[in-house]
């Protein structure tokens, strides 16, 4: 697959090394893939070749592109069916359900959501985008549920890129916690690709900016349901985030959310948890809400994905 770059380093994002921030924003690309296509001088700073430890600085132009995972000539149509929440001309917000890969990466050729979309509106999304996510302007983890706009040309998907890159799309998400948090809170708090544990985020002052706000809608001894609004959007913002105030997201086996936090849950009320864990079987979190602006028309479009059987059902019991 051919990952394409091309951005802007914001004053925020300064002093990072390149090879890690070019990873944070290719997430489906290696470090070893980008330092390898740095070498190769197939990423460039303002046009010119760098090193792989070079500290970005704002208003560095970074361009390029890195081979890696899959050929983006094999992205085959597949007949797989697609919940639509609205559609006109220009886009098409679908309702992507839990397990179903956004668009393919490593190990991962067929079955996606970007395949599923080839098949049903090939002659509106082929050739928007990069090709290998036709149309696509975000994504969301594989385990994770809701909504994603996807972009029927190329005027729509440039603005709603733009709008995205600016914060003026309002997202917010449906998740569970392990323990009680506060009835409100603000979590700002940076984060970067870990150095060791390539899958994973991490906290880190030199990391990006990010941002994140709950609040608790109810909960019982042990457990909570929130609301959660992303200011930013990183990569697994939100699980980190909750993870690192101590309230990891049920069955979020990478941030600590998953049946061994069942050790840190008082005996009196670990029977019920373990029923609640056996039934948490993906990280349970949805994406819920969205509103913003159509990039065409300008009408204000707010749209709401149902919540999913296994998530209601986890909710009955809080």
């Amino acid at each position: 697959m051919s990952l394409i770059i091309k951005t802007i380093v914001q004053p925020e994002e300064a002093g990072a090394r390149i090879d890690r921030h070019v990873c944070g924003i290719l997430s489906d690309a290696s470090r070893t893939a980008v330092q390898r296509a740095i070498e190769d001088h197939a990423i460039l700073v303002n046009g010119t070749p760098i090193a792989k430890n070079y500290k970005i600085r704002p208003g560095d132009a970074i361009t390029g592109s890195l081979s890696e995972a899959c050929n983006p000539d094999t992205l085959e149509p597949e007949n797989i069916p697609v919940q639509v929440l609205y559609e006109d001309t220009h886009l098409v917000v679908i309702n992507k359900p839990a397990g179903m890969v956004v668009h393919p990466g490593a190990g991962v050729k067929s079955g996606t959501l970007a395949n599923a979309l080839l098949y049903r509106w090939r002659e509106e999304i082929a050739g928007v985008g990069d090709v290998s996510r036709p149309g696509m302007v975000h994504r969301l983890d594989k385990e994770t549920s809701g909504i994603i706009i996807v972009a029927k040309n190329s005027v729509a998907h440039a603005r709603l890129s733009r709008m995205f890159k600016e914060r003026s799309v309002k997202k917010s998400y449906r998740t569970l916690v392990w323990g009680v948090p506060p009835p409100a809170g603000v979590i700002n708090a940076s984060l970067s690709r870990s150095s060791v544990h390539r899958k994973k985020i991490v906290v880190m002052s030199e990391g990006r900016s990010s941002l994140t706000r709950y609040e608790v809608r109810k909960s019982n001894n042990w457990m909570a349901e929130l609301n959660v609004f992303p200011e930013t959007g990183r990569t697994h913002q939100i699980r980190v985030h909750l993870s690192s105030i101590g309230h990891p997201v049920l069955g979020d086996d990478l941030y600590g959310g998953g049946r061994k936090y069942l050790d840190k849950v008082s005996p009196i009320y670990k029977p019920e948890a373990k029923k609640v864990s056996l039934l948490a079987t993906r990280v349970m979190l949805h994406a819920e809400h969205i509103a913003f602006t159509h990039p065409v028309t300008g009408k204000r479009i707010c749209l709401t994905s149902p919540l999913p059987e296994d998530m209601k059902k986890i909710i009955s019991m809080v």
